[in-house]
């Protein structure tokens, strides 16, 4: 059994190794083949940017803008501007065309000027309109006006070609036209075709040294690759007090066994005070876990179920065990999905966090996402009438973004990973503050701003919760927002204005509707009562102060 896995092992370090030579081969030669020709229009392009300025230098701008309507071409200017065009074609046999536009007021595509085509299918007479601007052309018509040349080839039944601009000048500096000019290259696909014949026969070559070499270097590689994988099996069983000396000289191997070593060093270390799932996010540090936090931007997230102490009282112990369960399973799992460091349970409450240990750009975004998962996880974890004859349950949840302490915190013998700070303390007191606004969940106004305003929400109130004296806006989100919520939206609206005796009424109406018992209506149509009769409180600037947390 033994021999036929290091059999399989040698066999997938052999394809292993050809299948890399192979991918890098062609990375290679593909990297090179882009490079040679990036290089040759670039070249290209200097040759034609320093030509066509010169041959733009000596077009009259006022006999250019004397040429207006088909019959000008006719005349001497036409012929004077064309033939000096001529010229420069003939100069440069290298140049295929040349020609200019204009672009006439009001319109948004170029019409032609001059063209030095013969008659035919590839002339363009006076006036006609250029249907195939690119963005190229487009932007040589907007300042500052200068010589611009195509980002590529471009390729079509006349060959392969290079295109560059120049703008024709008045002698105040305003812009009369545009001198386009078309140079062959089709050298370019002809060079470019023998350098990957070339690329193709080194690759080949390689390609049949390699696999002589993988197969010698598989026989060596295989061993005490072996060995390391049985110490791996030991890790993953967190049996990590042994260990493995791979007798071998192949440096790559050492690293790995260098690599295990750290990994256990860092599961020793965190197996002291993390749950597993932490201890998985941390297993590439390489040292052993010391006291210490750090400043960071997290986005902080608590949950609790709505009349815990009620229902615990009406159910039996095993009855409790299993609501547990399913609570902490269905919000452990809808949170590990969005990416979440769970931090502690706390008898009903979860406490979890986003972008650390490992940064997470969105995690602004990714708490939003988990709030509305775990709403629908627990939802549907109570499918089957689990709980009947009980209070409503449902989870409460509150998020907020904001700088904090977050590391190892607690003795030297015995840590926790966590983090502590004003986004903490926030997300908490949003969290019981469902209870007062009758929602689910509450977020922090700096949450929404940091996730781009991506999430569909309605502000709540701006309230300064206990224990502070500044105010910050919160909001409801929602995965897709009811209908009534543009009600409730425009009364905010006169609400922040000050003008209760239009806000009242439309939170009066959404409080009174039949089914919908929306608490922050309600609260909002009674506060807008008193301060009609009794006028807001002194000092007044938008801002709710909460005496409860």
């Amino acid at each position: 059994m033994k021999a036929r896995g290091r059999m399989s092992l040698r066999m997938s370090i052999s394809g292993a190794i050809i299948l890399t030579v192979i991918v890098t081969c062609v990375l290679i030669g593909g990297t090179t083949l882009a490079a040679w020709s990036r290089s040759m229009r670039e070249d290209l392009g200097r040759r034609m940017t320093d030509l066509i300025a010169v041959i733009a230098q000596d077009i009259d701008p006022a006999l250019h803008a004397s040429l207006r309507v088909s019959a000008d071409m006719e005349g001497p200017a036409y012929k004077a501007l064309r033939d000096r065009l001529l010229e420069a074609r003939k100069a440069v046999p290298d140049i295929s065309y040349l020609y200019s536009f204009r672009m006439e007021p009001g319109s948004d595509k170029p019409v032609f000027v001059l063209d030095t085509g013969t008659v035919g299918d590839d002339f363009s007479a006076l006036g006609d309109v250029y249907e195939d601007s690119t963005p190229t052309l487009l932007e040589s018509f907007k300042p500052p006006y200068k010589v611009r040349v195509e980002p590529s080839f471009a390729k079509d039944q006349w060959g392969t070609w290079l295109s560059a601009f120049a703008p024709i000048l008045r002698s105040d500096g305003t812009l009369e036209g545009i001198l386009g000019m078309d140079m062959a290259a089709s050298y370019v696909g002809e060079l470019q075709n023998r350098l990957l014949l070339t690329l193709l026969a080194v690759g080949g070559a390689i390609t049949l040294v390699m696999i002589l070499f993988s197969i010698f270097m598989a026989r060596a590689i295989a061993r005490p690759l072996l060995e390391l994988s049985d110490d791996m099996s030991n890790i993953a069983r967190l049996q990590l007090d042994t260990s493995v000396v791979a007798k071998t000289g192949i440096k790559e191997v050492f690293l790995m066994e260098e690599a295990l070593e750290n990994m256990k060093k860092g599961l020793r270390s965190f197996r002291k005070y993390v749950p597993a799932d932490l201890v998985t996010q941390l297993v590439g540090m390489k040292q052993e876990a010391i006291l210490g936090t750090r400043r960071e931007e997290l986005t902080v997230f608590f949950c609790d179920l709505a009349n815990f102490t009620t229902f615990s009282e009406r159910l039996a112990p095993e009855e409790l065990s299993r609501l547990m369960s399913r609570y902490f399973v269905a919000v452990t799992d809808a949170l590990q999905k969005e990416g979440a460091t769970i931090d502690k349970f706390i008898g009903d409450a979860v406490m979890a966090f986003w972008n650390a240990p490992q940064p997470l750009e969105d995690h602004a975004i990714r708490g939003l996402r988990a709030s509305l998962a775990v709403q629908k996880a627990f939802s549907e974890a109570l499918v089957g009438g689990f709980g009947e004859g009980l209070p409503e349950l449902s989870v409460r949840v509150g998020l907020a973004t904001g700088e904090v302490m977050v590391g190892n915190m607690g003795h030297e013998g015995r840590l926790s990973y966590t983090a502590i700070g004003d986004a903490v303390n926030l997300a908490s007191r949003l969290e019981s503050l469902n209870k007062y606004y009758g929602t689910r969940i509450l977020v922090a106004g700096a949450t929404l701003k940091r996730a781009g305003n991506k999430m569909h929400f309605r502000p709540i109130d701006r309230v300064a919760v206990k224990g502070k004296d500044e105010g910050i806006l919160i909001a409801e989100i929602a995965e897709k927002p009811p209908a009534w919520w543009a009600s409730y939206v425009e009364a905010w609206k006169f609400y922040r204005e000050a003008d209760w005796a239009r806000a009242r009424p439309g939170f009066a109406a959404l409080a009174a509707q039949p089914g919908l018992l929306d608490g922050p209506s309600r609260i909002l149509a009674a506060r807008c009562a008193t301060f009609l009769e009794k006028g807001p409180p002194s000092g007044w600037n938008g801002t709710w102060i909460m005496q409860e947390k």
